[in-house]
């Protein structure tokens, strides 16, 4: 059965643990003489996640295809992004990849959407140029300076949770977001928020350093608010965000009020 002549079947989930587990797309998918691949003409989502193998390049067949929009690789033990061809990828989730190097992700010029969680990264300066970015996650980094982001205009929804200790400032020039997830960051001053007018949903769990919240009651767009587990005494601002349909927080230690 050659399933790239199927229109209909335009993703493939391959949860492989070793490249001998190739040799089924082999099998399933148009290969030539050589046991190369010729096409993966209708393919559109491919997820390869559970990797032993450390080098994409010894991956027969290599994933060449212009019909490709969403990649998955999680939990692999990849070293490099050097094998993958995808010039009109749109959707790239990295998950748990700690041996990858991901500096040159930045080939990929159509992708709209990048998750660069859990691959133990700090510089993020590989993603200035990623103008096309809508949506980034970089949850369970050691990312301290997001300065970089300020570049992508077209990002609305980032997640930057599980850094500890990153510089929340440029935040602030960042107005056009609309998702912003900070959770476990620990960070304290909220000021800089204030400019971010647009957003409509804003995560601050477990953020134990934050005391004051008022510059949040500019946000007029927030519908939903998490400030669980901190440790705020006034949360009062929440009358003055009429836009405000779902609000947690931490009351006391044994119960957790929801306004929602």
């Amino acid at each position: 059965m050659q399933l790239t002549d199927n229109k209909y079947f335009s993703e493939y989930d391959a949860k492989m643990t070793a490249k001998y587990q190739f040799d089924i797309i082999n099998k399933t998918l148009l290969i030539d003489r050589n046991n190369e691949l010729i096409s993966l003409e209708f393919i559109q989502q491919f997820d390869i996640s559970n990797l032993t193998i450390t080098d994409c390049e010894q991956i027969e067949p290599k994933l060449n295809s212009e019909t490709i929009k969403k990649l998955t690789i999680n939990h692999c033990k990849l070293q490099n992004l050097d094998g993958f061809n995808l010039e009109n990828l749109e959707i790239l989730r990295l998950y748990s990849n700690f041996q990858l190097a991901y500096e040159n992700v930045n080939k990929f010029k159509q992708l709209k959407e990048l998750e660069l969680s859990a691959v133990n990264c700090e510089d993020i300066s590989c993603l200035e140029s990623m103008q096309q970015l809508k949506r980034l996650n970089l949850y369970i980094n050691k990312v301290k300076d997001i300065s970089v982001l300020k570049q992508l205009v077209n990002l609305t929804d980032l997640n930057i949770s599980a850094n500890a200790g990153v510089n929340i400032t440029p935040l602030q020039y960042m107005v056009q977001l609309t998702k912003l997830n900070m959770s476990w960051t620990n960070f304290m001053n909220v000021s800089v928020l204030e400019h971010l007018v647009n957003l409509e949903k804003l995560y601050m769990a477990q953020n134990g350093r934050i005391l004051d919240i008022s510059p949040l009651q500019y946000l007029v767009k927030l519908a939903k608010l998490d400030l669980s587990s901190n440790k705020l005494k006034d949360i009062s601002i929440n009358q003055n965000l009429k836009s405000l349909q779902c609000c947690l927080y931490h009351k006391t230690k044994e119960q957790i009020y929801h306004l929602c």
